[in-house]
């Protein structure tokens, strides 16, 4: 990390708040949100339907298409927040 600061005309708040954070801020932030994973990722919640787990299809504005393993659809908020979990996520 540099110790001042480099600026690029409007960018200085950028920049000052990209050193603020580090490289590290990956490692700090422990979540992240529904619209940020993969396609096809696997969410381990269980279901009312006996599922153990939801497929993450896509998001549609607000919500999210997305089918347990038995093949029912849930809409999950895209801030849905998770974390890694085996294979996949589960939401916390």
């Amino acid at each position: 990390m540099c110790k001042q600061p480099i600026y690029f005309g409007r960018s200085k708040i950028l920049v000052l708040a990209i050193q603020k954070l580090g490289r590290n801020d990956k490692q700090i932030r422990k979540t992240m949100e529904l619209w940020e994973i993969p396609t096809g990722s696997k969410i381990y919640e269980e279901c009312s339907d006996g599922s153990k787990y939801i497929e993450f299809g896509h998001t549609d504005g607000m919500y999210s298409y997305s089918l347990t393993e038995k093949g029912g659809v849930i809409h999950l908020s895209r801030f849905t927040p998770l974390e890694k979990f085996e294979d996949g996520y589960k939401i916390s």
